[in-house]
């Protein structure tokens, strides 16, 4: 009880230390007894913490070893599963805790959480309404109330829930609940309040880059919209507007669009972008950068022509008729016009 305390704290606190000490403790209870389903709970909690979600689903499966009727390992085993991205077996683990117990307010928010994304959106109010209703100031509930609000087509309202859980709580400082009030802001074509909240966020992942480019893009300010749009590829090469647009769950045709035109005018790709674009801008200007620009090399004139020979004939051969979007075809100049120029020196192909 006193790990689980400390991980509680250390939790709402961001306390390394109070982690470390329930780590400890948990370390030392399993030495003794390794089969306590608490423990195995409170390390999955730790886990969960600490971003490590095979490692809480592992633990969590060996508590419900021992206790299969516990609906609070059930509910956790659910998150821990949505962190690893498998919503269906977390339907079926929350499915499971809200069976167990149907007064936990915290099972009903998950569960109207994995409706939504099923896209049913009526059973997911459900869920959410009985939540608030069974717990209504809890603001994890609250702010989960705003999640569902804004993703049914009523941001308006979103926001006010959303407000409603720093109100409970003024220290309330999750970083999803700022990707959401973010995102609702988007949605209400908030731009500049957005960016706000999503500069809450202490490490933003290549999601909030693309949104953080979109806002910047709406505002007018290309300069920085690219900067993050550059983030955002450096961190998941392979995006594409369609591919995040799929995984949300928006109600509304309309909201849906309005994210992704504003994802588009910022520069991100429609649709996957081949490798070689990362590859050829990564090499230009992180890899040799400017000083290699105006000035001759025969060491980076013959590494050119080893790594990107081939793709420039290629993209010769094609006419680059294939290439559409606009970051690609900047590539594609890059290749045709200052590659050449290293690969042929001296040469009429130059």
């Amino acid at each position: 009880r006193k790990a689980e305390l400390l991980v509680d704290l250390g939790v709402k606190e961001a306390s390394k230390e109070r982690l470390a000490m329930a780590r400890a403790i948990v370390d030392a209870v399993l030495a003794k007894t390794p089969d306590m389903p608490e423990a195995h709970f409170v390390r999955a909690k730790l886990d969960i913490s600490e971003g490590k979600a095979d490692d809480a689903v592992a633990s969590l499966r060996r508590a419900l070893d021992r206790r299969a009727d516990w609906s609070q390992a059930h509910f956790l085993l659910a998150s821990a599963l949505l962190l690893q991205g498998d919503r269906q077996e977390a339907r079926t683990e929350v499915l499971r805790a809200v069976e167990l117990d149907d007064s936990e307010s915290t099972s009903h928010s998950l569960l109207g959480q994995t409706c939504l994304y099923r896209r049913d959106f009526e059973l997911a109010l459900q869920h959410m309404q009985r939540s608030v209703e069974l717990n209504p100031n809890n603001q994890w509930n609250v702010a989960d109330m705003g999640l569902i609000l804004v993703y049914t087509g009523q941001a308006q309202e979103a926001l006010a829930w959303n407000q409603r859980a720093r109100q409970i709580d003024p220290y309330f400082d999750e970083p999803w609940y700022w990707r959401q009030a973010g995102l609702t802001c988007m949605v209400l074509g908030q731009y500049q309040e957005a960016l706000t909240l999503f500069g809450r966020i202490p490490i933003r992942g290549y999601r909030i880059a693309a949104y953080m480019a979109a806002c910047h893009a709406r505002l007018g300010d290309m300069e920085r919209a690219q900067a993050w749009v550059a983030e955002c590829l450096s961190l998941r090469p392979d995006f594409s507007v369609r591919h995040m647009m799929s995984k949300e769950p928006y109600k509304l045709e309309a909201d849906a669009e309005r994210i992704a035109e504003s994802l588009r005018l910022a520069g991100l790709p429609d649709t996957p972008e081949p490798a070689w674009v990362g590859e050829v801008l990564d090499f230009w200007f992180r890899r040799i950068g400017a000083r290699h620009w105006f000035s001759k090399s025969a060491a980076v004139d013959a590494e050119i022509r080893e790594r990107f020979l081939a793709l420039y004939e290629q993209l010769v051969a094609s006419d680059a008729a294939d290439v559409t979007d606009a970051r690609p075809l900047r590539t594609a100049v890059i290749v045709l016009d200052q590659f050449s120029r290293n690969m042929f020196r001296d040469t009429p192909r130059a």
